[in-house]
């Protein structure tokens, strides 16, 4: 494979950066380019393709952002055929041998069926059952010692399987079982991954040397990703979601449970996922940043994940440019600055991604090991990352379809990575055979089918099920293309900004026109599962979040795009060397400014990310949470407000709130032993309120914080116990709450 941004004349030596030798290396039939008589010049024709293919995806883009569909898709297509006859152009200059898996252009002959067909059919089936199983047996022979370790890793996930089975909801640990499953994944790694001979510190050197240019992009693109996603995480976005509040208070109870269990699920999340946040949130002592802090690291490796997966594809040019765009993504960095899971799909996807492609395209096992790992990892975070595993399976099944030689040259990396799926998934695996309506119970709710929404919608307008289907795939491709996001975001932008979009969308359809390759394969997949997903859910139009794992897909396809237009457009023109990395360069830095510009800028000022009373909720935790230990916490709010019920509080200040108007009998009064595990709401008048502080004693550090509505009520306060300070908490410009501290 090549990166078209690269000189297609010589070969490169870099593994991560192979040779593209693919059957569209050649002219299509046909095909008129600059070599035949009558064609127009290249170096007009190309630079002339690449502007007009860019020009009309760019107004597609536009056009879809108002909405008109239809017009939109019209000149998506004008754009599509233009960037096709563009690649045509630049494959006819390029020439390169064609790749020895791959299928031969045209159509297949046919073949008469005979009467033996089908006995012959079995026996060669037969024949190849026999072969494998001889070449394990001489493989096993030949390696007795990986042979072993990989049954070893296969037992101990089954026993893992049965353990858990066994103990079902019995109060027990899983600590043993922790063990097990990790010694498994060690195992089966160091016996398919591990270097066939020993290690020396001479072949470190060599690694690092042939490398040191993907290391040195790797280390770059992750130092700018960290200062864009883990820096103010407390006040950027402000606020926790109540969501993240769920995720905080989880993550605390599972790292201190005297009795864990790992392997679960829980607000649609693995529990492994909430362990993961608790171990930091208790290194670090809890807060907004320490809550959020591993979702900006998941997101910033997300973004040299994307470059190497994009390198490993199209070549390093391809690879930074996918990179650079990931890394600038307003959506991208909103997401790896909330503590819930959609920054960790980003991170995975982009893994699986990289891996599998790579263990393909090599025929390396260690590789495909690795990518089975990560398809069985992602059983323990959220379920929108857990596509990644239906993309791979529907690659694996095209591949036995439209490439059938190749798959049966790869069936052994496949059947590897199935191997460690299986034996990073196998606890889940368990847990889904157990209990598979608390697994499924997500899905149950959120999917049009099992939760009737299907139904309904067709009882309600008449139309029939395909019609309101491809309705909503429509509103899923806006969802990732125009629509604004909402949830977890409440931002004016879609997903994808115009440049980026037209990009992406360019790339895909040529992708899907190069679908045989499984390069374009896993892209267009990847693409397709965001989109089933989203089509298949209620709520589609709100829920981009749930796709944010597509976004390494999608930056892959912009930047395959971005490179393809610059590099063939500038073929034939004589332009200096440096002309094509200084354009995309430039149109990486166009994108930035615009993404980094709103996100920090637009939305930071514009406060959007919560609602207004889960704003003064954080406000309240906040301050709160800065009080010294043992302070007495008084609201003064409307009997039963929503202050008592929101999970940031809970999470931020670490003590549950109770209504003095509806106090039960075993809750502690203000003043009285044990009180300060709680902040008390007061809706009762003020002299009640005085009556209150009082008791609290004179000695005893107290606050009460009152809606502006009720802050005249701090006035007598203040008149019945001197010695205070009266304060007003403010936030995005606007006063939330008045606060009384004494002594």
């Amino acid at each position: 494979m090549m990166d078209p941004s690269q000189p297609t004349s010589a070969a490169v030596s870099d593994p991560l950066h192979p040779v593209d030798t693919s059957p569209e290396s050649h002219p299509a039939p046909g095909v008129e380019t600059a070599d035949r008589p009558g064609a127009p010049p290249a170096a007009t024709a190309g630079a002339a393709l690449a502007l007009v293919a860019a020009g009309l995806a760019l107004l597609g883009q536009y056009v879809l952002s108002e909405r008109n569909t239809w017009l939109a898709a019209a000149y998506y297509t004008l754009a599509a055929a233009a960037f096709y006859r563009l690649m045509a152009l630049g494959r006819a200059r390029a020439a390169l041998p064609a790749r020895a898996e791959s299928r031969p252009a045209g159509p297949m002959p046919r073949r008469r069926p005979s009467p033996g067909g089908a006995i012959l059919a079995a026996r060669t089936v037969a024949g190849r059952a026999r072969a494998a199983v001889e070449g394990l047996r001489r493989a096993a022979v030949a390696a007795p010692m990986r042979a072993t370790m990989i049954v070893l890793a296969l037992a101990l996930a089954l026993a893992n399987v049965a353990v858990l089975h066994r103990r079902a909801e019995a109060d027990v640990g899983y600590f043993d079982v922790l063990g097990m499953w990790l010694l498994s994944i060690a195992l089966y790694l160091i016996a398919l991954a591990y270097p066939r001979h020993r290690p020396a510190l001479a072949d470190g050197r060599a690694w690092l040397g042939r490398h040191r240019a993907a290391i040195a992009d790797a280390g770059i693109l992750l130092a700018l990703a960290l200062v864009l996603r883990a820096t103010a995480l407390d006040t950027l976005p402000y606020g926790l979601h109540d969501d993240e509040g769920i995720v905080g208070n989880a993550a605390r109870a599972v790292a201190t449970s005297p009795i864990p269990k790992l392997f679960t699920t829980s607000f649609a999340y693995g529990t492994l996922f909430f362990y993961v946040h608790g171990w930091v949130v208790a290194a670090l002592d809890g807060g907004s940043a320490a809550l959020r802090l591993t979702s900006a690291l998941a997101g910033s490796l997300a973004v040299p994940a994307t470059y190497l997966a994009g390198r490993q594809l199209f070549g390093r040019r391809t690879g930074l440019t996918a990179a650079g765009l990931l890394l600038v993504s307003h959506m991208h960095i909103h997401m790896s600055r909330l503590a819930i899971g959609q920054a960790i799909d980003t991170l995975t996807s982009a893994l699986v991604i990289f891996t599998f492609m790579r263990g393909l395209h090599r025929r390396d096992l260690g590789w495909m090991a690795l990518s089975g790992i990560g398809l069985g990892l992602v059983q323990y975070g959220y379920v929108g990352g857990r596509v990644i595993d239906l993309v791979v399976a529907a690659l694996v099944v095209w591949l036995a379809l439209v490439a059938p030689a190749q798959w049966r040259r790869s069936l052994a990396g496949f059947a590897t990575a199935l191997g460690g799926a299986l034996v990073a998934a196998a606890p889940m695996i368990r847990y889904v055979v157990d209990r598979p309506a608390d697994y499924w119970a997500r899905y149950a709710t959120m999917s049009v089918v099992s939760s009737g929404d299907l139904a309904k919608q067709v009882a309600e307008s008449g139309r029939a099920v395909g019609w309101i289907l491809i309705d909503k795939g429509h509103d899923a491709l806006k969802t990732i293309l125009a629509s604004p996001v909402t949830a977890f975001y409440f931002g004016r932008l879609p997903m994808l900004d115009v440049i980026f979009g037209a990009l992406a969308v360019l790339g895909l359809l040529y992708a899907i026109s190069q679908f045989r390759q499984p390069r374009f394969g896993i892209l267009v997949f990847a693409v397709l599962g965001a989109v089933a997903l989203l089509t298949l859910s209620i709520f589609a139009t709100v829920a981009a979040y749930r796709v944010t794992g597509v976004l390494p897909a999608m930056a892959i396809l912009a930047g395959f795009t971005l490179t393809a237009l610059v590099d063939r457009g500038l073929a034939g023109l004589d332009a200096p060397p440096r002309l094509a990395g200084v354009l995309i360069g430039g149109v990486v830095a166009v994108v930035a400014a615009y993404n980094l510009n709103y996100y920090f800028g637009e939305y930071r000022r514009a406060c959007a990310y919560t609602d207004a009373n889960l704003r003064a909720v954080n406000v309240a935790a906040d301050y709160i949470a800065d009080q010294p230990p043992g302070t007495e916490v008084l609201l003064l709010a409307p009997p039963g407000t929503l202050f008592i019920a929101r999970e940031p509080a809970l999470y931020l200040t670490r003590r549950e709130w109770r209504d003095l108007t509806d106090l039960a009998a075993d809750t502690p009064r203000p003043g009285q032993p044990g009180s300060t595990a709680f902040n008390y709401t007061l809706g009762a008048p003020s002299a009640t309120l005085v009556e209150t502080a009082r008791s609290i004693g004179p000695t005893h550090p107290a606050v009460v914080l009152a809606l502006p509505e009720r802050a005249a009520e701090l006035d007598a306060l203040a008149r019945a116990v001197p010695g205070g300070r009266r304060s007003e908490l403010a936030r995005c410009g606007q006063v939330w709450l008045h606060a009384y501290r004494w002594p």
